[in-house]
């Protein structure tokens, strides 16, 4: 029952950061191979739980944007995330204050994307109301990296946080460990994408690897990948009442 939105004027963003959290370790090398004309991807996998978090809150603040949600419809939602210790409230006994209970306010995926869209807002207003600037602005931001988890984080400042610690600077990033493992860093994207490519070729075999070049070159990669993944189409019963025509 839940309503589809509109597709994202993001599209290549959005599969770039999907691919860095979905895409990780060898196996998945021919997909990277198959995505790498996208803008830009690459084989900077998210690996730890800071740049996991990072960018999952940027993917649910596109996602909220995409339905079009406002920030006081998103508090609503996400209404009694920002307790210290929610199991001590009596509050909704259903929510999503349950993710990330156990983790400070400032720590959580639900709190953090609502500061994060707080910034998403920010940006579209500075761009003038121009919403497609605002997002690219805001996955732009911070020499492309787009929005980044912040050092500091004082609640009270974005109408959260129910105690005196809120009205205080907290930290963040620094609490979440590094963005990227030492030996993630110690390779050029060069090295990356020529191991990517040895682990595809080991994993397809030299002809099935030289396909996968082919079908890419050709544009019909694709096109084989949505075969491969999609279900059959459903067959229906030639009713001609109300319902049956639905399906016409």
């Amino acid at each position: 029952s839940l309503a589809v939105p509109f597709p994202s004027k993001n599209e290549a963003n959005r599969i770039t950061l999907a691919a860095s959290l979905a895409l990780n370790g060898r196996l998945f090398a021919p997909d990277k191979i198959s995505l790498s004309g996208i803008d830009r991807i690459s084989t900077m996998e998210a690996w730890t739980i800071s740049e996991r978090l990072r960018l999952n809150v940027i993917l649910t603040v596109i996602a909220a944007f995409d339905f079009s949600l406002s920030q006081a419809q998103l508090n609503h939602i996400l209404a009694d995330c920002d307790y210290r210790n929610p199991d001590d409230k009596n509050i909704e006994p259903k929510g999503f204050w349950r993710v990330d209970k156990d983790k400070d306010p400032e720590l959580r995926h639900t709190v953090l994307t609502l500061v994060a869209f707080h910034d998403l807002e920010e940006k579209i207003h500075a761009c003038g109301g121009d919403q497609k600037k605002g997002i690219e602005a805001f996955l732009n931001q911070n020499d492309g990296e787009g929005w980044l988890l912040p050092a500091t984080l004082r609640l009270a400042d974005y109408g959260l946080g129910h105690d005196e610690r809120a009205k205080h600077l907290q930290p963040v990033a620094s609490c979440l460990g590094p963005r990227f493992y030492d030996w993630q860093l110690t390779q050029t994207p060069e090295e990356s994408w020529r191991e990517c490519r040895l682990h595809a070729r080991n994993l397809l075999g030299e002809v099935g690897y030289q396909q996968l070049l082919k079908d890419i070159e050709s544009g019909n990669h694709d096109e084989i990948s949505q075969k491969k993944i999609s279900e059959p189409s459903a067959r229906y019963g030639n009713s001609k009442d109300k319902q049956g025509n639905l399906f016409e």
